[in-house]
């Protein structure tokens, strides 16, 4: 035993000794009793530090929260729900019962969680299946789970949020060499979440960077039923969550060139700069001034004109021939004149209606795609390597076709049921081969349209060099003169002949 352990089980009333080793109980069940009441003693600590910092600093509601989207609708749904709930004037058939919050790091979603539970006016029990597994052996785990549910279910209304819960893994994995105890511990989830024993008045937030590798079972109806994905924030949510952190600090003082220059920062990364920023100032005893904010921004490089233009091309390639082969409306464009390491040079954003993704919507889908090399080599006689990601994406599509959807010379299912879409390419050399076959025919075909609308993608390569940035509205109206300049060509052509 540690000097560690010693020191823990020394400071364990005697009364709970007796009770977790009383006569009969094998050791694993006493450990087991340990473990739930350094849990429930955990808990108690957490609510204890939680009401002391709501004396120093007001924590956030969910309506205080800017960039959640759906998730805050979600939030405020059940806030309502569960008043009435507790008003007696709605069963507790009638509450959504659990969540899954997915997305990148730093988007917000255990502060989700916290908001959540003050909004709704309930407690809240914040653990992790890393947490759980940390306890020790299976039963252990087990052990520190079940306990989790039964604190909550003591002190509902609750909400248990899980953290990390792809870390229980997926039954679908049967030739993981740890599957068996995978099974176990999923079962024992699903138990949980079903509430043999009754979970009336407990909600479950589950929150995950990996939505696609959780066992389909945790997210069926009555469970996580309901899949909510919290993205990055877009230029206006920045801001507010700037000012969030800011709490008063530059009022008056505009900051939108700072939010417009954390494109692809999570929330966690704003709260940062604010952080370094606040700190600064402090460092030299005098309030925050706009400066102190500036200093904690990545640095950028500027771009120059030859690769801009290069950008342009890129990103008028993808926007004409997007509209012209599926009729895709364009929401944005833009390119950049400074780069920063974590993000892209430029953008073109597609705003696609529920369309049924068939054969030739994926082809169409990877010709666009294409449709940016394909500029490139055509204005300027080579690609760069910005069509990484469009190949990337392209590929994907192709594989589709002839992996997923039967459309390829077979109708067999040959997805790899994990998702690992990419070990099936480069391991089944046979479906390599017909995806090559496919996407050298959709790169034909996207070097024959821009040729065909290469006056219309330079016109638009142009446009986006001087302006640098196109909303939906102006992209719409090029593409209105652009018909009608082709209209008027036509009619000329047809008046000489």
């Amino acid at each position: 035993m540690s000097d560690e352990d010693a020191e823990i089980l020394a400071g364990i009333p005697i009364s709970e000794l007796n009770l977790a080793f009383r006569p009969g109980r094998s050791v694993d069940a006493a450990t087991d009793a340990l473990d739930a009441y350094f849990l429930e003693t955990k808990s108690q600590e957490d609510e204890e530090i939680y009401e002391k910092s709501k004396e120093i600093q007001p924590l956030p509601l969910i309506e205080d929260l800017p960039g959640l989207g759906e998730a805050a609708e979600w939030g405020r749904e059940l806030a309502i729900d569960l008043a009435d709930w507790k008003a007696g004037k709605i069963s507790w058939d009638d509450v959504d019962r659990g969540i899954l919050l997915s997305g990148p790091t730093g988007t917000g979603k255990t502060t989700f969680a916290g908001a959540l539970a003050r909004s709704c006016g309930v407690q809240i029990i914040t653990t992790s299946v890393a947490k759980w597994q940390s306890r020790g052996h299976l039963g252990q785990m087990l052990a520190s789970m079940r306990s989790a549910f039964d604190s909550a279910k003591r002190k509902a209304p609750c909400i248990i949020f899980i953290d990390e819960i792809d870390y229980v893994g997926s039954r679908s994995d049967v030739e993981s060499w740890n599957s068996d105890y995978d099974r176990k511990v999923i079962n024992a989830l699903l138990e949980h979440l079903d509430g043999l024993e009754g979970r009336e008045g407990v909600v479950v937030v589950g929150a995950t960077n990996k939505p696609n590798i959780i066992d389909e079972a945790i997210r069926r109806p009555g469970r996580l039923d309901r899949h909510v994905e919290i993205g990055l924030p877009d230029k206006n949510d920045r801001e507010k969550i700037l000012r969030w952190h800011l709490k008063g600090a530059l009022d008056g003082v505009k900051i939108v060139d700072i939010a417009e220059r954390t494109e692809g920062f999570s929330g966690a990364g704003l709260e940062q700069i604010v952080r370094g920023a606040r700190r600064l100032a402090r460092r030299q005893r005098r309030d925050m001034i706009i400066d102190d904010l500036i200093s904690q921004l990545p640095q950028l490089t500027p771009i120059s004109q030859d690769f801009q233009w290069r950008i342009a091309v890129h990103e008028a390639g993808h926007a004409v021939i997007g509209r012209r082969l599926q009729n895709w409306r364009i929401s944005g464009i833009w390119i950049s004149t400074h780069h920063r390491d974590d993000t892209g040079y430029g953008r073109t954003s597609i705003d696609e209606e529920l369309t049924p993704r068939t054969t030739k919507y994926l082809f169409d889908h990877a010709v666009c795609m294409l449709a940016a090399m394909s500029a490139e080599r055509e204005f300027l006689g080579d690609h760069s390597e910005g069509v990484a990601s469009d190949l990337y994406v392209a590929t994907h599509d192709i594989y589709l076709i002839e992996a997923k959807i039967g459309g390829g010379p077979t109708p067999a299912f040959l997805c790899d049921l994990k998702g690992d879409w990419q070990s099936d390419v480069k391991f089944d050399h046979e479906l390599r081969h017909r995806i090559e076959k496919r996407l050298d025919e959709a790169r034909e075909t996207a070097d024959r349209l821009v040729k065909e609308h290469r006056d219309e993608i330079y016109m638009l390569a142009k446009v986006l060099l001087d302006v640098k940035k196109m909303s939906a509205q102006d992209v719409e109206q090029f593409f209105n003169e652009s018909q009608k300049v082709r209209l008027s060509l036509v009619q000329m052509s047809t008046t000489i002949q």
